[in-house]
């Protein structure tokens, strides 16, 4: 596949926390605006784009992921949040 001259877009960044609690906080105190919040999700709306952090149980529930799919693919740290 051959990209054409605009760069990809993606608006809808979903990242798997493992505190989500502590993450919605975080970007709460950076005055983020919330659009959607529910059961360990919650949708962030930034300028175009939206973060949506989301606790591992249910990213893998939605994606429709075993447990031995959740050991096989790790989490990677995107920021560890303010120092405490």
């Amino acid at each position: 596949m051959v990209m054409g001259s605009q760069p990809p877009l993606a608006n809808t960044v979903t990242l798997g926390v493992r505190d989500f609690s502590r993450e919605r906080d975080f970007y709460q105190r950076l005055g983020w605006p919330v659009v959607f919040e529910s059961d360990g999700f919650a949708v962030f709306q930034l300028r175009g784009a939206a973060l949506a952090p989301v606790q591992p149980g249910q990213l893998a529930r939605d994606a429709r992921a075993g447990r031995a799919d959740q050991r096989r693919y790790p989490q990677r740290g995107h920021h560890r949040g303010p120092a405490r």
